[in-house]
């Protein structure tokens, strides 16, 4: 905070509490000439109990939160238009305005106690500048009762300290504030999905600026703007913050845990209310019957009951246990990478005795062939980047490969796995008693051999 300027030390404190008789009563500061005292004086209260009592410089010094500092950073966090004012002396300031929620909106930052409520609401209202606007509170006690054109957010909720300055949870502000969509919701294309479809049958392939959906024996691309994804605060063609969702759902292969949003500095409730505004929007874009994102208590996190990949992806197919245990990973003689899934199958079966035929389950290993290029591991045939090199290594040491815990190849190669298969847990593991990386999934190569 001292370093980046949000406080700077204020004057010596006039008064202090007493720590000499226990009785916790709070007198006057007194100064006597020192020559010995870097500050050429010697600070000192005089205590009915104990008489003249020392006070160190260190209990007088006092920090003061620079609002000027602070309201700079803000504005640069939000992206704000417009220039700074100081609206109210070392209390509130005009940081800027910017578009939330689906208008402009100015933004207020007050420092003002809760006592001056009345003021610092009448304050903003008469700079307002657009239709209505946001104010962050440094206390939490103020709140909107009453203020018809303003919104207040308690500072603390949505602005977070980082190492280079301050950040702002604006999809948290946005999902609080009334919503007016440049895009209505009847100018939103709904696809003619077959009546009675269920939102299982759906596969959504997402796309940088398009999305696409798959239906059995049919198939739509739609533009970000016909699927109310565009974000109409910006320039054209980028995405929203719910179309953002969706791709971390694609990543996470439609399974999105709530640890994973809290470490991404998100708000939990926000995230919350995002998926329900994400299911309405899916729902007005696919008519499906059904529920389209599920709520799991067991695993706290949001799955998808629909299929969901990003466009071009290569990701790896999974075994019906949803294990590690059940995949196999080759090197094939030609290079190219082979991965097999132990999947139950369903076949018709007939009785020899009887001539009837019923549906029987059995299980078998099914197997998929990708080059390295194409699952994203190297840039061509001869350049592998350094998580290629170790899955090949990986592969040829049969799955026990002696590595430093710390190693960043491996760490990267664990997380990819983790990308491709949306499978939770860590697919390599060290042991600190062999020094070496083990894989839960057995390994080989056609190559050693």
């Amino acid at each position: 905070m001292v370093e980046l300027g949000f406080l700077r030390e204020g004057p010596l404190a006039a008064s202090v509490i007493c720590d000499a008789c226990g009785k916790m009563h709070r007198e006057d500061v007194l100064w006597e000439p020192s020559v010995r005292d870097p500050l050429g004086k010697r600070a000192y209260i005089q205590c009915p109990a104990e008489g003249p009592v020392h006070v160190p410089e260190i209990r007088l010094r006092q920090w003061i939160v620079d609002g000027s500092v602070m309201a700079k950073s803000l504005a640069a966090a939000m992206a704000l238009s417009g220039t700074i004012e100081e609206i109210l002396a070392g209390r509130v300031w005009k940081l800027g305005r910017r578009r939330l929620a689906g208008r402009f909106r100015d933004v207020f930052l007050s420092m003002a106690s809760s006592g001056e409520h009345a003021r610092i609401a009448d304050v903003a209202v008469r700079h307002l500048t657009a239709k209505d606007g946001i104010l962050l509170a440094g206390q939490p006690h103020l709140s909107s009762h009453g203020l018809d054109r303003i919104t207040v957010f308690d500072a603390a909720e949505v602005v977070e300290l980082a190492t280079d300055g301050l950040t702002v949870d604006l999809g948290y502000i946005e999902d609080a504030l009334p919503r007016e969509r440049a895009i209505k919701e009847d100018k939103v294309r709904s696809l003619p999905v077959p009546e009675g479809i269920t939102w299982p049958e759906i596969t959504l392939e997402i796309g940088e600026s398009s999305l696409r959906v798959l239906a059995p024996g049919q198939s739509w691309t739609v533009d970000l703007e016909e699927a109310g994804f565009a974000d109409t605060r910006r320039k054209s063609g980028e995405v929203d913050q719910l179309f953002q969702i969706l791709g971390l759902f694609a990543l996470r292969r439609g399974c999105l845990a709530l640890a994973e949003v809290k470490r991404r500095k998100n708000n939990a409730d926000g995230f919350r209310r995002q998926i329900s505004n994400l299911r309405k929007r899916i729902g007005n874009l696919i008519p499906a019957e059904g529920e389209s994102i599920l709520w799991d208590p067991a695993e706290e996190a949001y799955t998808c009951c629909f299929t969901i990949k990003r466009a071009g992806d290569m990701n790896l197919p999974l075994p019906s246990d949803g294990s590690w245990m059940s995949y196999q990973i080759i090197e094939r003689r030609d290079g190219r990478i082979a991965v097999g899934v132990k999947a139950n199958q369903l076949q018709r079966a007939r009785d020899l005795r009887t001539g009837e035929t019923d549906a029987a389950e059995h299980q078998e290993t099914l197997w998929q062939e990708y080059s390295l290029v194409e699952l994203g591991l190297a840039r061509d045939v001869d350049r592998l980047l350094p998580e290629g090199q170790a899955l090949i290594d990986l592969l040829r040491a049969g799955g026990r490969l002696a590595r430093p815990g710390d190693d960043m190849a491996i760490l990267k190669l664990n997380q990819w796995l983790r990308d491709r298969t949306g499978r939770a847990g860590d697919p390599l593991q060290f042991s600190e008693a062999t020094g070496a990386w083990i894989a839960a999934f057995d390994c080989s190569s056609d190559r050693r051999r």
